[in-house]
């Protein structure tokens, strides 16, 4: 049964370690668009003419 449990913690570490790599470039992008967001600048709403 040692062959399988060392599989077993050979996928939980594989699937732990994949999940870091998400979460940090999920971290990465939030900080790009916020650092854009902040660069460009929020648009204006589009003006009404009609008033």
């Amino acid at each position: 049964m040692s062959e399988g449990s060392d599989l077993v913690a050979h996928l939980v570490a594989d699937a732990a370690i994949k999940g870091v790599i998400v979460l940090v470039a999920l971290i990465v992008l939030a900080l790009g668009m916020v650092l854009l967001w902040k660069r460009v600048g929020r648009a204006e709403p589009p003006r009404r003419d009609d008033r």
